[in-house]
């Protein structure tokens, strides 16, 4: 049997599978199809992380239709509006992030050896962390903002998934266990609660966990949607998929609204939510998939496979900076090595390894270079302005970071 015919037999079983689920004039059948299908061909290239999640997604995508916590009714959304296409002028120089090493230097608050020691104490630190470390299995490490290092067992049995406040005071782990929140300070871990149905479909490989100032956690589900929940546990987790059949990603701006990156109905989609309900919604196809979201007060950067033009067919994957209220892409930084592919998603550890962690100032992002664990990798100052790249700290140990202090930057 060729490998085609493997696709379209595949397709086909995923296909007659969710007939189960919706009809098939329903847009979640369509969207989980389409999912499964572009995930089929990832999964061949990306390999064991980005096959975990296509499974959770799909399940979940299942299960999440039928839950009662999760709210699929449609939203007052303002009339949409269009992403325009990529201007000429957007486009910066393909950076080769395997050269990352050679960049020039640049000072920050963080150190530039950010390999943890092999004696480091357990929590609590003496005050707020400026970054938190995963070795990709269970292991997390913190740097504290006087220097100090804390190490630990991630409580939800995996650290992949972590998030540090922007103050540096709270930390969330999300794992097989569930949700888990700690002050730093303190080092006391508390199981937060989360809405009906399987914990599996809110804490696998493709969640993501993002502070609402140091009182709420955004946990992110990419079939199921957001769900909000209080880190004091006095007020009941809801979900919602903001109308959005699977979320790829969710930002929170220093003035609270969220941002959504997601497939709606009709294709790609940009959501902006306040207070709960989606207030904004912006058609994204001229930008095809666009994932891991880090916003500012007036810009968003994140992932996206490609831009869908004629006259660039096999264009590369990459970074790219949308400046709000338009969303008009402002820059645009393309990754050499990899392939635009349409409707193909990107995997959980970004483009080819890179992936924005915060912006350091208006124009500057913080991007990691971490293709796999156990490798050496950078962490990288993206001026988005000027196209400069320059290196900010690395390490050669098999714990990364995976979350940054905003504040504290």
């Amino acid at each position: 049997m060729t490998e085609p015919q493997q696709d379209q037999n595949l397709y086909a079983v995923l296909d007659r599978a969710t007939d189960a689920i919706a009809p098939v004039d329903s847009p979640h059948h369509a969207a989980v199809s389409a999912l499964a299908r572009a995930r089929v061909v990832r999964n061949r290239r990306r390999g064991l992380v980005a096959g975990a999640v296509a499974a959770v997604a799909v399940v979940a995508v299942a299960l999440a239709t039928s839950l009662p916590g999760a709210d699929r009714s449609a939203p007052p959304i303002a009339p949409p509006t269009t992403v325009p296409a990529m201007p000429d002028s957007a486009v910066q120089d393909t950076w080769d992030p395997r050269d990352a090493s050679q960049l020039p230097r640049r000072s920050t608050s963080l150190p530039a050896d950010l390999d943890p020691p092999s004696d480091a104490a357990d929590l609590p630190l003496d005050g707020p962390a400026r970054a938190v470390l995963s070795d990709g299995d269970r292991q997390l490490h913190l740097l504290g903002a006087d220097g100090t290092w804390a190490a630990f067992d991630a409580p939800s049995g995996s650290s992949y998934v972590t998030s540090l406040s922007e103050d540096g005071t709270m930390l969330a782990n999300a794992g097989p266990a569930g949700v888990f929140v700690t002050d730093v300070r303190d080092g006391t871990w508390r199981e937060l609660g989360l809405p009906p149905g399987p914990a599996s479909m809110w804490t696998g490989l493709g969640s993501s966990l993002v502070w609402v100032g140091d009182t709420r956690l955004l946990v992110r589900s990419p079939a199921a949607g957001v769900a909000t929940v209080a880190v004091d546990g006095n007020a009941k987790p809801t979900a919602t998929t903001f109308d959005t059949a699977m979320v790829s990603g969710v930002a929170m701006d220093p003035g609270g609204t969220e941002v959504v990156f997601g497939i709606g109905r009709d294709g790609n989609v940009i959501r902006e939510v306040a207070d709960g309900a989606a207030t904004r919604s912006l058609d994204a196809d001229a930008l095809e998939r666009l994932s891991l979201p880090v916003a500012s007060a007036d810009r968003v950067v994140g992932t996206v496979s490609g831009i869908p033009r004629d006259d660039r067919p096999t264009d590369h994957a990459g970074l790219v900076v949308l400046d709000r209220p338009s969303y008009v892409a402002s820059a645009y930084l393309p990754i050499a090595g990899t392939t635009y592919e349409p409707g193909v998603g990107i995997a959980g550890l970004g483009v080819d390894g890179v992936r924005p962690l915060a912006w350091l100032d208006g124009s500057t992002v913080l991007l990691q270079h971490a293709p796999t664990f156990g490798e050496p990798w950078q962490l990288v100052a993206w001026d988005v302005e000027t196209g400069e790249l320059s290196l900010v700290a690395s390490g050669t140990s098999r714990s990364q970071p995976v979350g940054v202090a905003r504040d504290l930057l």
